[in-house]
């Protein structure tokens, strides 16, 4: 994001000079150069105090028209000096002088068509799932409805993106989701514009159309899972009641935001309360309450949590307000790392934790006690991929944005980066480390990189980003021998 400021050095006012919120300072204070001659090392820049250089510019409630101060002495100034704004230069030279490497993009954004960000958040949701559009890849070019040709469309668009850094313009895909779906065709009366939408509910649309696409399989491959219904009576009273195994591929897990008596916290307290639930039983003339909680009985590769973020307000004639999906803006927190055990079926919970056992063991020397079979087994825990989040008090309005988890492979060790003995092997070769992790932050065709300590999208303040969709993906272990 760029405004225009105004810059006061000695007598001299420097009027709407452009700087670049989302940019170090290093960058204006190079702008500052070309244009006073102070050496950027030499300037001392003023607002509500002394500007550092890690200073995070867009947290210093600068807007347009506000102005600093410049103290710093040139050396020589020529007054028909050509201005050169360090954005014209070749990125070499860009890179050069700010003295670290310039953020590049390994995918492009997509363009906002009006009022279409809950889509273009939704397809950067559903990118970092290579496994998805590889398994599509096998249905493609299948002619005839338009279910396929919307899925074609999708595949086209996944490879545009990773393969060009310019933004891409979604026109065609959105016509046909509209096509597809008159939910998304929806026209505001009073402006005269496409509506806002909800992006799970776009979301919801699209998997179920890549399970069409591919005879009912794919989407349900990668992100369903299957649940045993089990039931007890509340008052204490010992029934037999048989589970009830629901063959049923859920794609979606949810997490309520809970209630005045009952409230939530975080992630895995809003997901242990959506799989509960108390229903009224009428038995022998009597209304007996049950609780019939839902287990989880198998492992999805991909698992998305629903927030329920958005409730239904009815309209109100006393405060003057139309009926809409108002939310709920309430701090959820949730972790980088999901440990689904805890609502697993008890035999899938046995499994987990055998698995884990046995690699505890191996890892610590230690002859396993347990038999596990040789393969990539699943341990049950989930790393988080990326997020979608809104900005705003409803659903039909506000801003989707997506964040999605990248590695920096060039951060690994290499012979050059080792600092000490420590990253070392015993056989003199470096240790492999982890590579960087990064997150990027797609703004529709505007994308930026975060450190995710920087970010906090759990919720508790409607004007800033609050999570609504997370994308976990599944870690595995590999046996080898289970006979040491």
């Amino acid at each position: 994001m760029a405004i225009r400021i105004d810059v006061k050095w000695k007598s001299e006012v420097f009027k709407d000079i452009e700087i670049f919120l989302t940019e170090p300072l290093i960058l204006f204070k190079s702008q500052l150069f070309s244009l006073t001659g102070v050496p950027p090392e030499r300037q001392k820049l003023m607002f509500k105090g002394l500007l550092k250089d890690d200073v995070d510019l867009s947290q210093l409630g600068l807007v347009n028209g506000s102005k600093i101060l410049l103290i710093g002495s040139n050396q020589v100034l020529c007054d028909n000096t050509k201005i050169n704004f360090i954005e014209d230069l070749p990125a070499e030279e860009k890179d050069m002088l700010l003295g670290i490497r310039a953020f590049q993009p390994k995918s492009g954004g997509l363009v906002n068509v009006g009022n279409t960000c809950y889509f273009n958040a939704v397809m950067q949701f559903l990118f970092p799932v290579t496994e998805l559009w590889d398994k599509l890849e096998f249905f493609k070019n299948i002619p005839g409805i338009k279910q396929n040709e919307f899925i074609n469309s999708l595949l086209q668009m996944n490879k545009t993106v990773k393969n060009d850094i310019k933004p891409m313009n979604p026109t065609k895909q959105i016509i046909l989701l509209r096509q597809l779906y008159p939910l998304f065709n929806k026209i505001d009366q009073t402006t005269g514009q496409y509506m806002q939408q909800d992006a799970e509910e776009c979301l919801n649309f699209i998997v179920n159309t890549m399970n069409e696409f591919s005879s009912g399989s794919i989407a349900d491959e990668i992100f369903g899972y299957t649940v045993v219904v089990k039931s007890e009576r509340v008052d204490g009273i010992e029934e037999f009641i048989p589970p009830q195994n629901d063959v049923t591929k859920y794609m979606f897990l949810r997490c309520t935001m809970g209630t005045p008596t009952n409230p939530v916290h975080s992630v895995k307290e809003g997901i242990k309360q959506a799989l509960t639930e108390t229903v009224t039983i009428r038995k022998d003339d009597t209304d007996v309450l049950y609780k019939k909680t839902s287990y989880i009985t198998s492992l999805p590769n991909y698992l998305i949590i629903h927030l329920v973020r958005f409730e239904w307000k009815q309209a109100s004639t006393t405060s003057m307000t139309k009926a809409c999906k108002a939310k709920i803006c309430k701090r959820i927190s949730f972790d980088k790392q999901l440990d689904v055990s805890y609502i697993c079926d008890k035999d899938i919970t046995e499994s987990l934790n055998n698995i884990n056992k046995y690699i505890f063991d191996l890892n610590n020397g230690i002859t396993p006690s347990v038999k596990v079979a040789q393969g990539k087994h699943k341990n049950g825990n989930y790393v988080l991929e990326a997020v979608i989040t809104h900005q705003g008090r409803t659903a039909d309005s506000g801003h989707y944005v997506s964040w999605t988890r990248v590695l920096d492979e060039s951060t690994s060790a290499t012979d050059e980066n080792v600092e000490n003995d420590c990253d070392i092997r015993a056989d003199g070769l470096p240790k492999k480390q982890e590579p960087k992790e990064f997150w990027h932050k797609f703004d529709d065709d505007e994308i930026s990189k975060f450190d995710y300590q920087s970010i906090d999208l759990c919720g508790g303040r409607s004007d800033y980003h609050i999570a609504v969709l997370l994308l976990y993906k599944a870690q595995y272990v590999t046996i080898e021998d289970n006979n040491q």
